[in-house]
């Protein structure tokens, strides 16, 4: 049941989306949250905080639409922001890694099956 919730969200949000409407930004957050939790239960933590990254760029980005200035354009990412962007996405996803390897029910049952 709470998957179907997440599904009617998500679309509401891609709908809101296409309507270029703040509201999008709230039902995004509230499908990833919905998300967060189905995946949480299923034991899949990796897509659990994938979910959380969603909601900080959601809420981000709701706070960018509501203080946007009028005249902005797009612009190109500077060499040191990508490298930056790498290194923290491969720090994370090592520590992820370890974290999930090591502490994690799927650790002590490598095969994936439940005991």
């Amino acid at each position: 049941m709470i998957e179907a919730v997440g599904i009617i969200t998500s679309l509401l949000g891609v709908y809101f989306s296409s309507q270029r409407h703040w509201i999008a930004w709230v039902w995004n957050i509230m499908a990833s949250s919905i998300y967060m939790y189905v995946f949480y239960q299923a034991g899949l933590y990796s897509d659990m905080e994938l979910q959380g990254l969603f909601i900080l760029m959601g809420v981000y980005g709701l706070y960018q639409w509501r203080n946007v200035e009028t005249s902005w354009r797009p612009e190109k990412s500077s060499l040191l922001f990508i490298v930056m962007g790498l290194v923290i996405a491969g720090v994370y996803g090592v520590g992820a890694g370890y974290f999930h390897d090591t502490f994690t029910e799927q650790a002590k049952n490598p095969i994936g099956m439940r005991a």
